[in-house]
């Protein structure tokens, strides 16, 4: 992970103590609301976004990691370690996008579709870098605790009909 443009690694001071512990890894996290309020599909006076295609992710619905990390709290019976939780697959922040738009149409959320622009990073300069590739991988979770990952997609697509459906 990185915070402020710098990586950093909790795993050796949480395990050096020889703690029980459950540390998370997780990717690219969205939701139904963001900061208290549900999130907008674009701005009805743009025809097009320009969104980041070579960055690549998992996106993850946050209910999704909060169903999975109580799944794992129960099964734990003092089990330590580092698990990654995040959706399968993997899309870069256009695709990702697209999805969106996509999905959010089908659902009749919008009236037409959105045209998505694929841009690199460096035309979309932030003041965090960003890694091109942030896959985690989720083998150990599905191995120790039988926790299948929904794709990102599937994951969408449960946001997406929550919000058509006004919940």
């Amino acid at each position: 992970p990185a915070l402020n443009g710098r990586e950093y690694e909790l795993d050796p001071d949480v395990t050096a103590i020889g703690a029980m512990h459950a540390l998370q890894k997780l990717g690219r996290i969205g939701g139904i609301f963001m900061g208290g309020h549900r999130p907008g599909f674009g701005p009805p006076h743009r025809d097009a976004l320009r969104v980041v295609a070579d960055q690549v992710g998992a996106p993850t619905p946050a209910h999704w990691i909060a169903d999975a990390t109580a799944d794992l709290l129960r099964q734990s019976d003092g089990v330590s370690g580092t698990w990654h939780l995040t959706s399968a697959g993997q899309a870069s922040w256009h695709e990702f996008a697209s999805a969106i738009f996509e999905e959010a149409h089908a659902a009749g959320l919008l009236a037409r579709q959105t045209r998505v622009e694929p841009i690199t990073t460096e035309e979309f300069p932030t003041p965090a870098r960003r890694p091109a590739y942030s896959v985690l991988d989720t083998g150990r979770l599905r191995a120790d605790f039988g926790i299948e990952p929904p794709t990102w997609r599937a994951g969408l697509r449960e946001v997406i009909a929550q919000l058509a459906s006004g919940a």
